[in-house]
């Protein structure tokens, strides 16, 4: 089986991380442009008395959350799509 199905199978593999690599970087630009349009926001909280780590701690908790709720969805899909209900 090796032998057969090998080269397609790496083939199939670097397909599906080239499409993984640019969703990647599709998430990056949003996180990005997000953080760009919110500039004034951070600004009036900056001049408001909030720390800087205080922001950081802010961006980094939003960015989690979208982590999980994004590792969350793959999840159910990757299960859903390979026939085994989610443990």
């Amino acid at each position: 089986m090796r032998a057969e199905f090998g080269e397609p199978i790496r083939l199939l593999m670097g397909a599906v991380a080239l499409v993984l690599l640019i969703a990647c970087a599709n998430v990056a630009g949003l996180q990005l442009a997000r953080g760009a349009a919110r500039r004034r926001e951070m600004a009036l909280r900056f001049s408001l008395g909030a720390g800087r780590w205080r922001l950081v701690r802010q961006w980094l908790a939003e960015s989690a959350m979208l982590a999980a709720a994004g590792a969350l969805l793959g999840w159910i899909f990757a299960a859903w799509a390979g026939g085994r209900p989610p443990a």
